[in-house]
């Protein structure tokens, strides 16, 4: 053999040794499934969060003031009004506070009185709604002013309490038939 064609045969061979390397690399990473690992840092993505805006609570709250009168002699009402955000769910007679015009209490005698036209149901107030209390001051000519100048009101279903100014209305004194408050009312009712 020539010498040109001993090298002509070391290409060759080299020439499928190196063919036969490379499909066997080739098959190594066929079946191991790997792939040139990534050496830059993974992007962070952002999940959009849906926002959710806070809502205030809505709350019942009397409004401070509610406005009194007096249809006879013996009968007073009392508007309360919600000056809430959130509707109220007001029930029964109320819880009453005499004070004098210097803001002492004054014992009046006062009882739960009851009547067809007083259901006692429970009475939904509407945010800027309105319900009614209805009081008879006293049911004897022998009335003995008590000085009460106010009223300190609480309803059960409302979180606080309110006042009215009694003005020149006057409950009696526990000396006749005591005063009697009535339970709350979606309309002004009467006592006649």
């Amino acid at each position: 053999m020539s010498r040109d064609d001993t090298e002509a045969r070391q290409t060759r061979l080299m020439l499928r040794a190196s063919l036969v390397l490379a499909a066997a690399a080739l098959a190594a990473l066929w079946l191991t499934g790997c792939t040139q690992p990534n050496t830059s840092a993974p992007t962070p993505t952002r999940t959009a969060v849906p926002s959710i805006a806070a809502s205030p609570t809505a709350v019942c709250a009397l409004a401070p003031g509610a406005k009194l009168t007096a249809p006879d002699a013996v009968t007073v009402q009392v508007e309360l009004t919600n000056a809430g955000t959130g509707s109220c769910t007001l029930q029964g007679n109320p819880t009453v506070t005499f004070l004098d015009s210097t803001g002492k209490p004054v014992q009046v005698e006062l009882q739960a009185g009851s009547g067809e036209q007083f259901s006692g149901e429970p009475v939904t107030v509407a945010s800027g709604g309105h319900a009614y209390l209805t009081f008879l001051a006293g049911t004897t000519g022998s009335c003995s002013p008590t000085g009460a100048a106010r009223l300190v009101i609480g309803v059960s279903g409302a979180p606080n309490t309110t006042t009215a100014d009694l003005g020149s209305t006057t409950f009696c004194s526990s000396g006749g038939d005591p005063a009697q408050s009535y339970p709350v009312t979606d309309q002004p009712v009467g006592l006649s």
